[in-house]
């Protein structure tokens, strides 16, 4: 689901998400019985994209018949996402930094740009519409992964046709921002303190995806976690900025002060919610208190900056799963099915004498099943 209520086990919409749980109370939860009233009204209205927010942006079947309580919130996509948006916002905050000390040392050459603040409006508001651009990328994905699913030529032309509205205004609002940035003086990549921050990030064998958003994969985001990791990234900002114009060393401070604890509460969550155990009452009372911790402070500290569907879910719908299955969401979750790409990955790259893709492939399978399944294969 996308759109204004994109949550699976709720009715929650965008604007809703903004508030903290504790203020607005629980929204309805949904059903299998609800999605599927909430279609047959939108089929009865005539199934037009355009009026799915009226039916809680229900458009099709259930994937599986499987009730939504028994569906495990995503750990490692919500780990993932939500590590991702907070490294962008302090690489943003760098990337300001990184115009102070332009501005400071007087390399700042003559633009369309001239005065400070107005650039650093320039890149907030670019931001942003990068944020609502890689939104509408997610919803287009999502789209597209239930695609495969769509057996009916005129629901799957509905869906041909939202994911392809999604992806234009997707295009014209990081055509928009880069626009903006272009009126900035410094790029960001350009930046001394943007830099260090991919340099400090490979002394802990951390690359950034560059086709990919320059997203992190989970191992990544559980090496960033570490304490002693979270200290190098800050210290390097702070390092780089004394080097470069010690004036603005205290505001490097400030800035490293509050990220610190950001990150430093969300790898306690991140460790706490996506462990593949079996939790106490203790344990999750623990979790519960931390994710309210992190978010507490996102709000108080982070004002401005949009609460995403997966932070909706980890604030909404991590705790009462684990409260009724009494397991960390790695026990439950994606992670064992994700770890199955490295698994085949590693297997095609051990196969020799083969060119044809069709075979590779086949033997890669082949292989997989007699590893896991021995006895299983005809001898």
């Amino acid at each position: 689901m996308s759109g204004r209520h994109c949550c699976l086990w709720c009715t929650v919409t965008k604007e809703q998400m903004r508030v903290p749980l504790d203020q607005r109370g629980p929204c309805p939860l949904r059903s299998l019985d609800t999605i599927r009233d909430d279609l047959k009204k939108f089929q009865d209205n005539g199934a037009r994209p355009s009026t799915a927010k009226e039916f809680h942006n229900v458009i099709d079947e259930p994937l599986f018949d499987i009730p939504l309580n028994q569906v495990c919130p995503p750990g490692l996509h919500i780990s993932l996402g939500l590590f991702l948006k907070h490294f962008n916002s302090f690489e943003a905050a760098c990337h300001i930094l990184d115009m102070k000390i332009a501005r400071q040392v007087g390399e700042t050459p003559d633009g369309s740009t001239r005065n400070f603040q107005d650039a650093v409006d320039v890149f907030t508001k670019a931001r942003k519409k990068d944020e609502e651009a890689d939104s509408l990328d997610d919803g287009a994905n999502l789209m597209l992964e239930h695609l495969v699913s769509v057996h009916d030529p005129e629901q799957a032309a509905i869906y041909h046709q939202t994911i392809q509205e999604h992806l234009r205004e997707r295009d014209k609002l990081h055509q928009e921002a880069k626009s903006m940035r272009d009126k900035i003086n410094l790029p960001k990549e350009n930046g001394p303190l943007v830099r260090q921050l991919d340099k400090t990030l490979q002394t802990f064998r951390v690359s950034r995806q560059a086709y990919h958003g320059k997203s992190f994969v989970g191992n990544h985001v559980h090496r960033c976690c570490k304490k002693e990791n979270i200290d190098r990234l800050m210290s390097s900002v702070v390092d780089a900025t004394k080097t470069l114009c010690p004036d603005l060393v205290g505001e490097a401070e400030i800035i490293t002060a509050k990220y610190y604890t950001l990150f430093r509460l969300f790898g306690t969550c991140n460790k706490q919610y996506n462990t593949a155990g079996i939790l106490t009452e203790e344990d999750t009372e623990g979790l519960d208190s931390t994710i309210k911790a992190y978010l507490d402070y996102f709000r108080e500290k982070f004002p401005s900056e949009t609460v995403p569907p997966k932070m909706h879910i980890l604030e909404d719908h991590v705790m009462p799963f684990i409260r009724k299955w009494k397991v960390g969401l790695g026990y439950l979750g994606e992670q064992g099915v994700e770890s199955v790409h490295a698994r085949l990955n590693s297997i095609r790259h051990n196969i020799r004498g083969l060119k044809d893709d069709l075979a590779i492939l086949q033997s890669t399978v082949v292989t997989h099943w007699v590893q896991t399944r021995p006895g299983a294969h005809p001898s």
